[in-house]
């Protein structure tokens, strides 16, 4: 019900914008500014099918190719070939299922930092005892489960007081342990329950790891006077960002430095992007109608 309210928006939207009285770059600004933005709180919690992402893409490729909401016209391209950076050919936009897969990996990132009550929560209700990676989800199943595993791998915890898991957290900075031995253990030990006396208790590692990983760990400080910190492995600062994400996550095209400098401050967009249907052979031309089965008469 609630993604059907948000298609419901999008359509009120694509009926009281008359697109063909607006340029392509007064399209793209609405695009960016207002229909891309409509569903970001919804994202944040929810992850919706694909098929309601692959519904609100088509929307907006409409919009932006000047169909009206009961006329198709002719479509260039599809949305998700439209979405990424200037530099790759493309419009700067992030495609529907770039969002909602980046904004689960925020999800993920919010309920592993544990400072919310909702985080609380979850933990609480669903982990039990367990750790988050083993936890058996059923409400939030498509938010989190589907993602957990690849989520976890930007994820690294800065030692403090050692109160994250031995096996499953990666607080060596490079892996956890689990990954190293390719091993999955059930059991949630904290590291602190290998410290004696702020000292790491070197016969029980020995015991439980190899050699040449304990090794590892006794090159990490100790600093048991804070508290342990969940950082993003990709940013420099460890928190989490959205932008860096994206451009971990979405296809990558080969960088066109014609495509660089056509979208520039001094440039109006509406001749880039002019330019642009020309590089990309979006213009309707004759040759380009006889493509798309459409033989007319020549006008020129």
């Amino acid at each position: 019900m609630l993604f059907e309210n948000i298609f419901t928006v999008f359509q009120k939207k694509f009926m009281h914008w008359p697109s063909k009285f607006l340029s392509f770059g007064g399209r793209l600004t609405l695009i960016k500014s207002v229909l891309n933005s409509i569903p970001i709180f919804i994202f944040h919690t929810l992850n919706p099918p694909a098929n309601v992402c692959n519904k609100l893409e088509i929307l907006i490729n409409k919009f932006f190719w000047g169909s009206s909401y009961n006329n198709s016209g002719i479509r260039w391209a599809k949305w998700f070939k439209l979405c990424g950076v200037y530099e790759e050919g493309a419009l700067g936009c992030k495609s529907i299922s770039d969002m909602v897969k980046g904004f689960s990996h925020k999800l993920w990132f919010n309920f592993r930092s544990n400072i919310s009550l909702w985080s609380q929560f979850m933990l609480a209700k669903y982990c039990k005892g367990l750790h988050p990676l083993n936890a058996q989800y059923k409400n939030i199943d498509s938010a989190v489960c589907k993602i957990k595993e690849v989520a976890e791998l930007n994820i690294q915890w800065g030692l403090g007081n050692g109160d994250v898991a031995f096996w499953q957290d990666d607080w060596l900075g490079f892996a956890s342990i689990d990954r190293i031995l390719n091993t999955v253990t059930l059991e949630n030990v904290k590291v602190n329950a290998f410290l004696v006396n702020g000292e790491w208790n070197t016969d029980r590692l020995r015991e439980v790891i190899p050699y040449e990983v304990v090794a590892l760990i006794f090159k990490i400080p100790l600093q048991l006077h804070v508290q342990d910190k969940i950082l993003f492995k990709i940013t420099a600062n460890g928190k989490f960002s959205f932008k860096r994400l994206w451009e971990l996550l979405r296809d990558k095209e080969e960088i066109n430095h014609i495509y660089k400098a056509l979208w520039h401050n001094t440039i109006h967009v509406s001749y880039s992007l002019l330019i642009w249907r020309c590089l990309k052979g979006y213009l309707p031309v004759d040759t380009r109608l006889w493509n798309k089965g459409f033989y007319i008469v020549s006008k020129c």
